[in-house]
């Protein structure tokens, strides 16, 4: 066993000096801790600016461009399905006016349910936008900032639907807030934001 000299540094690595103190102390911040606590002389990275949130209005429009679409694809549907059949026009229209609410409530409906639904979480698992919120140049971001998760918008999906009880205030509260958040961007961490 080697004997150490006095002011010498210990061999071992569990002892702690002050050195390694000092060295710590002045090693540079974890990642997204504060500018200020970086070294004198060392400039922080800078942070990336957060997109202003979209409001109310903006989401609303960017709503009606989805649903728009959804219903063009439906009639488009029903038009082929009636050409294919080989009805004319007025054969069509008397089918509407006689059956309309058969028409609507067990065909129309539902297709309209399931398109959506498979729209609205695709599309925005995609890319964080559906079609309406790319015109409208918004999108959904993320807590962690990805996309391609189409579980968790189909959790928002399912809030989004539960913003829609009782006379849809919780799309509304969305233009009352500051950071323009609706209930189901509360509930799943998310917001829409501009770019």
């Amino acid at each position: 066993m080697s004997q150490e000299q006095p002011g010498q540094k210990p061999s071992s690595n569990l002892v702690i000096t002050l050195e390694d103190v000092a060295k710590t102390a002045a090693a540079p911040p974890a990642y997204g801790a504060a500018s200020a606590a970086a070294p004198p002389g060392v400039e922080a990275a800078p942070r990336k600016p957060e997109s202003p949130p979209a409001g109310f209005w903006l989401r609303l429009a960017a709503k009606l461009i989805d649903l728009a679409l959804i219903l063009a694809v439906i009639f488009l549907v029903f038009v082929v399905k009636a050409l294919l059949r080989s009805l004319t026009p007025r054969e069509v229209w008397q089918i509407v006016q006689q059956s309309w609410v058969h028409i609507l409530l067990y065909k129309a409906l539902p297709m309209f349910i399931v398109t959506y639904f498979i729209y609205t979480i695709f599309t925005h698992a995609a890319d964080g936008r559906s079609i309406g919120k790319g015109i409208c140049g918004i999108r959904v971001v993320t807590p962690e900032g990805n996309f391609y998760r189409p579980c968790y918008f189909f959790g928002r999906f399912l809030a989004a639907g539960f913003s829609l009880l009782f006379l849809c205030i919780g799309h509304i509260m969305a233009g009352f807030r500051a950071d323009k958040r609706a209930l189901h961007d509360i509930v799943v961490g998310s917001r829409v934001v501009k770019g």
